[in-house]
């Protein structure tokens, strides 16, 4: 049994990552690593906790899936550096020396980043009623008392590229006509600085993020509907990012207009 899942079943249905503990290059990381670092308390915390659920939530049809463990400790570790989206996370799987440690070299995807995401949703109570078991257990805590708090961060969007629910449609039939224009073998026309990708798989993407930020809109343009007349926005004033939709549109806390994430 490796962290919940058997060793057999690991091996058929998750991909191995690129690096071992015996890899220079996650040698040469772990070297560099102090050894009171944030990464390595976050990898033995994780390694202390019950994934099986996790483990089980894949079909082991297709493609191998990449392990999960290491997924949930990198976003762990970008949670508590403040990065909470997955966008931001995709890079630093390519940039951050402590996050490549973590993930043994795996670069995922930014979408596959926004799925795994999605995928831990129904398990991060029960890891934190194990957390507080072991908090009980080693005399941390009595767990008698508990505080709802939380804060706002910044999301990886830019607050200029927010759009309403026109351009954003505007944006998704560019991204259709690009995609079959390279079907049919089309030269790509010019394009506008920035968007859209130059690749099929590129658009892709995109067509993906942006078929996401269409269902967040259509669910902030429901909810703006059942507010009270004097609270509601006009319609085209509802935005969302395209590269985060998840963040939510608002004022920091100092007065900037901008997406946000709250944790």
């Amino acid at each position: 049994m490796v962290n919940g899942c058997p060793v057999a079943d690991k091996g058929d249905r998750f991909a191995t990552p690129p690096w071992s503990v015996e890899s220079p290059q996650w040698q040469a990381i772990d070297e560099r690593l102090p050894a009171d670092h944030l990464a390595r308390q976050i990898a033995d915390a994780v390694d202390r906790l019950d994934l099986s659920p996790l483990w089980q939530s894949y079909l082991g049809a297709g493609k191998k899936a990449l392990p999960p463990d290491l997924l949930l400790k990198a976003v762990l570790y970008e949670m508590h550096r403040k990065r909470p989206s997955p966008a931001q996370w995709a890079k630093d799987a390519r940039e951050s020396e402590p996050l490549r440690w973590l993930l043994f070299g795996l670069e995922p995807s930014r979408a596959h980043w926004y799925d795994f995401r999605d995928r831990l949703a129904p398990f991060w109570d029960g890891w934190n009623a194990q957390v507080l078991r072991q908090a009980v257990e080693a005399g941390m805590t009595a767990g008698t008392r508990a505080a709802l708090d939380s804060s706002s961060v910044a999301a990886n969007a830019s607050r200029r590229k927010l759009l309403n629910e026109e351009r954003l449609e505007q944006r998704r039939r560019v991204i259709d006509e690009r995609l079959d224009s390279l079907r049919r073998g089309e030269p790509m026309a010019g394009r506008p600085p920035g968007w859209p990708a130059e690749s099929e798989a590129g658009l892709r993407e995109q067509k993906q993020r942006y078929a996401h930020a269409a269902e967040v809109m259509g669910q902030r343009l429901a909810a703006n509907a059942r507010r009270r007349s004097d609270k509601r926005k006009p319609a085209d004033q509802v935005r969302v990012s395209p590269a985060d939709p998840e963040a939510a549109p608002a004022r920091d806390k100092e007065g900037v207009f901008r997406p946000l994430y709250t944790v």
